[in-house]
């Protein structure tokens, strides 16, 4: 996937996809939480094959680690971190859809997607006077 498509792309499409396996996941593990000897069990069969919640972001860490190389996102940007910021908003999105019966956040679906994207992408600190920024799916002024 890295350097395959513009970042931007990429992206979307990973929090897409992690959104729908989320919806998938969140029922499944509310079951779990509510009984604590299938939970127990539950976390020796992650432990003995090496499975669990964290390989989705090793996953996205690895790809974001493959676009660092590539000289496409900036290598001082730990991927793990990076993995964080967009798998959590994706998480409490689903969360928050199940829990309250309607879409949580002022945009919904694809829009949401788009926009979690676009501020991890620019980031939220105003750059310091006289410094150019630019995206990184966009060429240098």
């Amino acid at each position: 996937m890295a350097g395959k498509q513009t970042i931007r792309e990429n992206l979307e499409i990973i929090a897409q996809a992690v959104i729908t396996y989320y919806e998938k996941l969140l029922p499944l593990s509310i079951m779990l939480f509510a009984d604590f000897g299938l939970l127990a069990r539950h976390r020796q069969w992650m432990l003995e094959n090496k499975a669990g919640p964290l390989n989705i972001y090793h996953r996205i860490a690895a790809y974001i680690q493959a676009e660092q190389a590539l000289g496409r996102i900036k290598k001082e940007l730990e991927p793990f971190n990076i993995a964080v910021a967009l798998l959590g908003p994706c998480y409490q999105y689903v969360f928050v859809q199940y829990f309250d019966g309607t879409d949580p956040f002022p945009l919904a679906g694809q829009q949401f997607v788009q926009s979690i994207v676009e501020t991890l992408l620019t980031g939220i600190a105003i750059p310091p006077p006289g410094t150019i920024s630019y995206l990184p799916d966009q060429p240098p002024p």
